[in-house]
């Protein structure tokens, strides 16, 4: 009896298109074999469209709040995404 494999996808930071994970999908069928492909349960999680409208809205709270300038920027990239980033890796 074979182990069955499912696998579950998410997309990296920035604007993602809802098919992030077809190149992934294209190269394990072509490797494995159409067979053995259609055996992987297989979900891809298109979340930006759930958490984009309240990044743009922080992103315009923050400009009229404030001149961002690049010092600033680079700030807010340090303390506050980082600890965001370090997850993908």
């Amino acid at each position: 009896m074979t182990t069955p494999l499912a696998l579950l996808t998410l997309h990296g930071m920035g604007r993602q298109a809802e098919a992030f994970d077809a190149p992934l999908r294209e190269g394990l069928r072509r490797e494995l074999g159409e067979g053995l492909f259609r055996r992987i349960a297989w979900e891809g999680v298109h979340y930006q469209p759930a958490i984009e409208p309240r990044q743009e809205g922080t992103w315009r709270a923050m400009r009229a709040a404030a001149r961002l300038d690049w010092r600033d920027l680079r700030r807010f990239m340090l303390f506050y995404l980082y600890d965001v980033a370090t997850y993908q890796y």
